[in-house]
């Protein structure tokens, strides 16, 4: 199966053994991988023919988890970012990260207000972001001029 790459790190792709299809929890085995031009050429287990490949055009191609290759210590990947509390400095609640905009300079956080209202757009930049903490499901934000 031809599969379009969305990792920034295609280099470790070999070392994984199984993925995810769509949004099934079913993992798949994932017999070999070549890369090929700006994508990827994949073997999984039961594709036997071009029409076994067909009914799976389309479909995202995840990985578990477990299987991502280690961040530094103070790095995260942007699924642990979504559900997070989002606080000022002082403690004051702001809303929950629902979403991540990736855009060419910085990711933005999207936070939907406690106390209701527009979502608040945070860029994800030392300058407005202190301290990401997921294992305490919350983050520490500065909120830009506009949202405050």
């Amino acid at each position: 199966l031809k599969m379009h790459l969305l990792t920034d790190q295609p280099k470790h792709l070999p070392t994984i053994k199984q993925v995810y299809l769509g949004t099934s929890n079913v993992p798949t085995v994932l017999e070999g991988i070549r890369f090929h031009g700006d994508g990827a050429l994949i073997k999984l287990r039961g594709v036997e023919n071009p029409e076994d490949g067909k009914k799976l055009g389309g479909l995202v191609v995840r990985i578990d988890g477990r299987d991502a290759k280690p961040l530094a210590d103070d790095e995260f990947f942007l699924f642990q970012l979504i559900g997070l509390q989002a606080e000022t400095a002082e403690g004051t609640v702001i809303g929950e990260v629902i979403d991540l905009m990736e855009t060419g300079a910085h990711d933005v956080l999207v936070v939907q207000p406690t106390a209701g209202g527009d979502d608040i757009l945070i860029p994800n930049h030392p300058e407005y972001i202190s301290a990401t903490e997921p294992e305490s499901g919350r983050i520490i934000v500065r909120l830009p001029e506009y949202a405050g």
